[in-house]
């Protein structure tokens, strides 16, 4: 009686999940098992978050809004001093962007070119606050 029997004849069509045990092979003494398995092809999946995956990336000198969304996460002080650093504003400017966040559900606190827009997004996100950049209209 053989150590081990395929799973399959290699006469035999193979399905997805066919495991074929093609050769045994004598490797210091022991017998070493080539099997190979066929897996369907993974399904590329579209991005959800995409709005158009077709079209190309926007030019650099786009001009773009710095969006703040609300959240329960973070506190006034934290918007606060977040706004301070990266938009270089005084404690009362920023006091008025974390009263317009709370209030409206979001605020725009930037308007610039995309390099500048993207820096300011960058700073604001390092203490969990979700930043949006939207295309000037």
């Amino acid at each position: 009686m053989p150590d081990c029997l395929p799973l399959t004849k290699e006469s035999d069509t193979p399905t997805p999940y066919s495991i074929f045990l093609p050769s045994w092979k004598k490797v210091t003494g022991r017998r070493r098992i080539h099997a190979s398995v066929q897996l369907p092809q993974p399904v590329a999946r579209q991005n959800p978050f995409l709005r158009n995956p077709q079209a190309s990336p926007p030019a650099s000198n786009e001009r773009l809004y710095v969006v703040i969304i609300d959240n329960d996460t973070n506190t006034y002080e934290q918007v606060i001093r977040i706004c301070m650093k990266a938009l270089q504003i005084s404690e009362q400017e920023a006091f008025q962007i974390a009263l317009a966040v709370d209030h409206n559900g979001e605020a725009i606190v930037f308007e610039g070119m995309r390099a500048e827009a993207q820096a300011v997004a960058d700073i604001i996100r390092t203490i969990g606050i979700e930043v949006q950049l939207r295309p000037v209209v």
